[in-house]
């Protein structure tokens, strides 16, 4: 599982920040406004569950992972920053699949990194209306997005055989062992005339 690259109580701004291919927007990004994540359902697993006939309890079997899925949320306050918005960042995710297979987008964010989600691609350009104003000046915009997470060549099919327990670690030695030694030896040049 991943881990935060920063605290987001140390460095908030980090939190309303994301890096889409290379270009960073946010407070004080390359393009500044507000980003939010939004509606992300972390990092869902997947799980058979297979009940004992005639008794209490299941077999559950682990099948891996789903891809997650989310929202951006972009705000802009002045012309300029929906200028750059629509020239730098939209075209990222916008997919003519007339003219080029869809490829995914590369995306750094400190919420994101901490589930491994660091690709997306999208599902829904300007979710509700293109451009909404929020009021008092504000525009947004949503894209949804679904996690690019090809499937891995291995079978991650695994049925759990118990819980995870720590066990204390195996010295090579113990302390008793080291002093009946020494006990030993200082025996054994006792003995000698």
């Amino acid at each position: 599982m991943g881990q935060l690259f920063a605290n987001p109580l140390e460095s908030p701004e980090l939190v309303n920040t994301i890096t889409v291919a290379n270009i960073s927007f946010g407070p004080f990004g390359d393009y500044t406004g507000k980003f939010e994540l939004e509606d992300s359902d972390g990092r869902p697993f997947k799980w058979d569950t297979k009940d004992a006939p005639g008794t209490q309890g299941a077999t559950i079997t682990y099948r891996g992972s789903r891809p997650s899925k989310g929202k951006f949320k972009f705000y802009f306050w002045t012309a300029q920053q929906i200028i750059d918005f629509d020239r730098n960042v939209l075209p990222l995710f916008q997919i003519d699949a007339t003219k080029k297979t869809p490829k995914p987008v590369d995306v750094l964010q400190l919420m994101l990194a901490s589930i491994d989600v660091f690709a997306v691609t999208t599902e829904t350009l300007g979710e509700g209306s293109v451009y909404v104003h929020e009021g008092a000046g504000l525009y947004s915009y949503t894209i949804a997005w679904l996690e690019y997470a090809p499937a891995k060549k291995k079978n991650a099919t695994t049925t759990p055989s118990g819980t995870v327990t720590a066990k204390p670690p195996t010295p090579s030695q113990t302390f008793p062992d080291a002093q009946d030694r020494e006990l030993a030896s200082l025996l054994a040049k006792a003995a000698q005339p």
